[in-house]
C-alpha cells in the first residue's frame, strides 16, 4: 500500500516511528494550535529529502466573515 493512516497523537512521532519508513509525502490534517510545528516534527522524522507535504489548515469559524 501506498497510503498509511496512523491513529496515534502526532505530537509524539517515537510511539509510531517503527511503523513507517521514511515517506515521499506527508498530509497533515491535525486540528491543534500548534499544527505547523507537528507537521515540521514528523517531517524531521519522516520526510525524504526533496520530499513534499500538504498541510490541512483549520481555521475559527469566527473569523469567516473577513473573507465576504
Amino acid at each position: 500500500t501506498n497510503v498509511i493512516p496512523i491513529v496515534e497523537d502526532a505530537r509524539y512521532p517515537n510511539k509510531y516511528r517503527m511503523l513507517v519508513g521514511m515517506v515521499d509525502v506527508l498530509f497533515a490534517d491535525v486540528a491543534q494550535p500548534d499544527q505547523a510545528r507537528i507537521l515540521a516534527l514528523n517531517a524531521h522524522h519522516f520526510l525524504k529529502n526533496g520530499g513534499h507535504f500538504v498541510i490541512s489548515i483549520k481555521v475559527n469559524p469566527f473569523f469567516s466573515f473577513f473573507a465576504y
